[in-house]
């Protein structure tokens, strides 16, 4: 029953507080590392003071301020007034702080402005950053001055380029103008010399008895005369196809190619050529450019099924997304696909003039005329399986299905 004091101890275990206080310990250490050893700046943000709260050392370096100084202001501090495109600073700021106080991440360029007053184009990435003291952004910050450095040499370049390509152009239309001028003079030029060649050789059979080897000789130079005039009418449509302005309208394909066909059987009237054409045909085109091409490509047709024991010729149409194609199919003596460049070049030709007649100036018109309304022509053929060229034409607004007062399935 003494008075004597007495001790009472109490005994707590804090293992696991003092585990989780190291396991803290040990995430700061690994994010701070993290953070120091990121190649670009990194800062947080509270959003409360609009002040950074924590920064890396690449963000001291990015705008030239001591860490202790550097956390004494916020973004808007370190910016322009106005960003590059106009926006004021504080406003736009705030409205990304907002998006990634939404939860979202929002990445944007940025000008920004170091302690020296040198402007900093960036791309910064804006998060939300888990912490207990109040509401924090985590900010990752990518000078990227080189990369718009590289931006401006490469528009620069582009620019350039794009100049000269113009100039280039610019020169070759010159060019083409001047030699389809030339070739236009000189095609009208060499009618008069030709008439006259014709002219005196038709005076030597009419005034001079000749000999079997003169009139043989005189004939000689009425064919070339002749042949040498196809020429230069030929010359003279291409020249024209060249430079006559455009009338782009519907067109009752059908109907132009039964004309064409029907002015061709005049002209091969020895020839006995089976024609189908394809009825209802319509395309929005230049209707006389389109009457050459397809009159070129009929008459090669023509031409090429005359050895041909039943000559069949069908002249059809097929619509795709993008284009209007016209063929024209004929089962003559074809050609190897190896040479189909060769076919639309001037003067080109893949059988010999002895035992096909013509200029070799048709299909390269042809090809003009198509181009000329945007359009483009190919071939397609086999050696003595015949040839199919198609004539593809820009899909417009203004196409019909079906052509007005086009009745029936035309026959020719």
């Amino acid at each position: 029953g003494g008075g004597g004091a007495r001790v009472v101890m109490v005994t707590r275990d804090i293992t696991p507080q003092a585990r989780l206080q190291n396991e803290l310990a040990a995430s700061e250490r690994r994010f701070r590392a993290l953070v120091e050893n990121a190649p670009e700046a990194i800062v947080l943000l509270d959003v409360e003071s609009g002040r950074f709260v924590d920064c890396n050392d690449n963000a001291s370096a990015l705008f030239g301020l001591p860490v202790d100084e550097l956390l004494k202001v916020g973004p808007v501090d370190m910016s322009p007034p106005v960003q590059p495109d106009g926006r004021p600073s504080d406003a736009t700021a705030a409205e990304y702080i907002m998006q990634a106080v939404d939860g979202s991440t929002p990445v944007f360029e940025w000008m920004h402005r170091d302690a020296a007053g040198r402007d900093i184009p960036c791309e910064v990435r804006l998060c939300r950053f888990p912490a207990t003291d109040g509401l924090v952004l985590r900010g990752s910050i990518t000078d990227i001055r080189e990369r718009k450095r590289l931006e401006r040499e490469l528009a620069a370049h582009r620019d350039r380029l794009e100049a000269m390509v113009r100039e280039r152009t610019a020169e070759l239309e010159r060019a083409i103008d001047e030699l389809e001028g030339f070739a236009h003079a000189v095609a009208h030029d060499l009618r008069t010399p030709l008439r006259a060649i014709a002219g005196f050789a038709d005076a030597l059979v009419e005034d001079e008895p000749l000999s079997a080897a003169g009139a043989d000789h005189v004939a000689r130079i009425r064919r070339a005369t002749e042949r040498a005039g196809e020429i230069v009418d030929a010359l003279l449509g291409l020249a024209r196809v060249s430079h006559r302005p455009l009338d782009v309208r519907a067109v009752d394909a059908s109907q132009m190619a039964f004309d064409v066909v029907a002015e061709l059987r005049v002209h091969y009237r020895d020839r006995a050529a089976d024609v189908h054409i394809q009825p209802a045909m319509c395309v929005v085109a230049d209707p006389a450019l389109l009457r050459i091409a397809l009159a070129n490509v009929v008459d090669n047709a023509f031409k090429f099924t005359r050895g041909t024991a039943t000559a069949r010729i069908e002249i059809g149409m097929r619509r795709q997304p993008d284009v209007v194609e016209l063929y024209v199919r004929d089962n003559g003596v074809g050609f190897d696909m190896q040479y189909a460049h060769a076919l639309f070049g001037t003067f080109g030709r893949l059988h010999g003039a002895r035992d096909y007649d013509g200029t070799g100036l048709g299909l390269v018109t042809a090809q003009r005329a198509i181009a000329r309304m945007g359009g483009t022509i190919r071939a397609e053929g086999e050696p003595g399986r015949g040839a199919t060229f198609w004539i593809a034409l820009p899909a417009r607004a203004g196409d019909v299905t079906a052509a007005s007062g086009a009745q029936g399935a035309p026959r020719s």
